[in-house]
C-alpha cells in the first residue's frame, strides 16, 4: 500500500456489479482484503467495460 503497511489477501474472485439499465460490469480478478474497508474498483476496468457496452449498443442498432 502507499503507506507501506501491509494487508493479507483472503481471496481473488469474480464479480458483478449491477449498474442502472439493467447492465452489469463483470470484475474479474477482484482481490478479498479484508482489512481494508472501502470498496477500490480501478478506473481502467471501468473504461474498458464502458467501451464494450457502447460497441454491443452500436450493433443493437
Amino acid at each position: 500500500m502507499l503507506n507501506g503497511a501491509h494487508a493479507t489477501i483472503r481471496g481473488i474472485c469474480m464479480v458483478d456489479l449491477n449498474l442502472t439499465l439493467a447492465k452489469t460490469m463483470q470484475i474479474k480478478n477482484m482481490y478479498h482484503i479484508p482489512s481494508i474497508r472501502k470498496n477500490l474498483v480501478s478506473y481502467l476496468s471501468c473504461i474498458k467495460m464502458a467501451i464494450k457496452l457502447c460497441l454491443i449498443l452500436i450493433n443493437l442498432c
